[in-house]
């Protein structure tokens, strides 16, 4: 096979990973399976390049992670992870197997009807990790919120004096009592309120002492000058995206996210409908959030950026940005568009914006 490159299709699994070698042509040369293990997939690599010469790889993003791609990468076999979902799938294919789904890639590769990801090195997969984590901690503390709310709620219990979570309003659960043994339960929903509370502060504070050390640090700060972008919503874009340079556009940025229409259109007629939903959910669900608070009154564009200290030009791309997304969600609504809508119409072009600011950032 000197001379050509073979493309190898892996379909791989906790315990066993499936694999097809296709030549340039398409015809299977050879397939297998071998555990899905460091050693093992180490020797099989080596046998690939002392078999074939120059080898390419292909396997899916999933919950395997990515240590495959790095071994593979340090064989000198060139690796290619690719997206699941932009997979393309056969009308009326109705049998899938491990061995089916290898020489798929395979093939599928060979033609370049397969998109790549980015695969994040280590020290940046490590941040995500850290931040995911804390993202899980803190539905935690939503979670147990809401047992206390439907617990009250059951026994016809309310907060009249302000809103909930505030210290005034913790001071009144602490008092409260109702009838033996529910007031037992109501207890241990408490307790398991705080433990919640406490492990989220725990994460927090370590992933805040990690991020200062590294790379990732500057450019979070470069995204907070924008207003309705806070501390958490900035991280989550700087750890799940990486460096914002790498998309072509702020399209591209904004598709990544999910926040694009959907779109069906035929000849004259254009028939855009809900976001394709396609991409990060934790960036499209960080920038929806941030969406809502742009939504408030807007005392003074670019105010924020200034009190932060943000470099001149990036300084200039948020005050014009503060004062357009907020007016642009207010000229929805005005024309009769749900508030949701809206929001998420705001959060498409905070995106973009964001993609502006991360493009002046080196990380």
């Amino acid at each position: 096979m000197s001379g050509q490159m073979v493309h190898i299709g892996i379909d791989i699994h906790q315990a066993r990973l499936v694999w097809c070698a296709v030549d340039s042509d398409g015809r299977v040369l050879d397939r297998g399976s071998a555990w899905a293990r460091p050693a093992s997939a180490a020797k099989l690599a080596r046998r690939w390049v002392k078999q074939y010469g120059a080898v390419c790889t292909w396997y899916e993003a999933g919950p395997c992670g990515y240590w495959l791609h790095r071994l593979l990468e340090h064989e000198g076999i060139a690796s290619r992870v690719v997206a699941p979902g932009l997979t393309p799938v056969r009308p009326g294919e109705r049998v899938k197997t491990d061995r089916r789904d290898a020489e798929k890639l395979a093939v599928m590769g060979m033609r370049g009807m397969l998109q790549a990801v980015y695969v994040p090195d280590r020290e940046h997969e490590g941040m995500r990790e850290l931040l995911r984590l804390r993202m899980r901690r803190r539905d935690e503390v939503r979670r147990a919120k809401t047992l206390i709310t439907h617990f009250l709620n059951r026994r016809g219990i309310a907060y009249r004096d302000g809103k909930r979570w505030t210290k005034r309003h913790r001071r009144w659960l602490s008092r409260l009592r109702v009838a033996w043994p529910a007031q037992v339960a109501f207890e241990e929903l408490v307790a398991e309120l705080e433990a919640a509370e406490e492990r989220l502060r725990r994460v927090e504070a370590r992933l805040r002492g990690v991020l200062k050390k590294g790379r990732w640090w500057k450019l979070a700060q470069a995204l907070q000058a924008l207003r309705g972008v806070g501390v958490w919503t900035a991280l989550t874009v700087a750890l799940e995206a990486g460096d914002l340079r790498r998309f072509k556009s702020a399209e591209a940025f904004a598709s990544w996210a999910g926040l694009v229409p959907g779109e069906q259109s035929s000849g004259e007629r254009v028939r855009r409908g809900r976001i394709t939903k396609r991409g990060n959910r934790h960036v499209r669900w960080a920038l929806v959030e941030a969406a809502w608070v742009i939504t408030r009154r807007l005392r003074s564009a670019g105010a924020k950026a200034k009190a932060l200290g943000a470099e001149e030009r990036i300084a200039k791309i948020a005050e014009g940005a503060d004062e357009h997304l907020h007016n642009k969600y207010w000229r929805l609504v005005c024309r009769r568009k749900p508030a949701a809508v809206a929001a998420v119409a705001v959060a498409r072009e905070l995106a973009e914006v964001l993609w502006k600011i991360g493009r002046l950032v080196e990380v």
